[in-house]
C-alpha cells in the first residue's frame, strides 16, 4: 500500500525560514531511515506559496490565482509517499521521526485508478515512470 505523507505549512516555512541545523540534521537521518528499510519512495520539500498558483478549471476557462496563499489547513510545504504493509506500519514509522511536532496526514491512494480503469491506470503510471 502506498501511502502519502503531508508536512503543514506553518508561518515559518510560508516566510522561507529552514529548519536549525539540528532539526535539518535529524530530519535527514529520518529520510536516511526510511529509504534503507525501503519505506520512502520519493519525498520533497514545496517552495513558499508566494512562488505559486492556484488554478481552477471551469470548462475551457481557466483562472489563476498567484500565491502568496492564507496558510491553512490545507497549505502544505512538502510530502513523501511510503511504499509499506498496513496503515499501522505508516502510522509506526511517523512515530518514530522525533523530529518536530507536525501534521501529517496518511492517505492511500491504492484503490483510485482502479476506480475508473485498471489498464489505464497501469498506462499512465508507466508512462510517468
Amino acid at each position: 500500500m502506498r501511502v502519502m505523507i503531508l508536512g503543514k505549512a506553518t508561518p515559518e516555512t510560508e516566510a522561507g525560514v529552514m529548519p536549525s541545523l539540528q532539526m535539518w540534521t535529524a530530519m535527514e537521518k529520518f529520510q536516511e531511515e526510511l529509504v534503507t528499510a525501503g519505506i520512502a519512495i520519493v519525498g520533497e520539500g514545496l517552495m513558499p506559496s508566494s512562488t505559486g498558483v492556484r488554478v481552477r478549471c471551469s470548462g475551457t476557462d481557466r483562472i489563476v490565482t498567484e500565491g502568496p496563499f492564507e496558510v491553512t489547513r490545507e497549505l502544505i510545504c512538502g510530502y513523501s509517499i511510503w511504499q509499506v504493509q498496513s496503515m499501522e506500519e505508516a502510522i509506526a514509522w511517523a512515530g518514530t521521526h522525533g523530529v518536530r511536532t507536525i501534521d501529517i496526514q496518511l492517505d492511500t491512494g491504492e484503490n483510485a485508478f482502479t476506480r475508473f480503469d485498471a489498464d489505464r491506470a497501469g498506462k499512465i503510471r508507466a508512462a510517468c515512470d
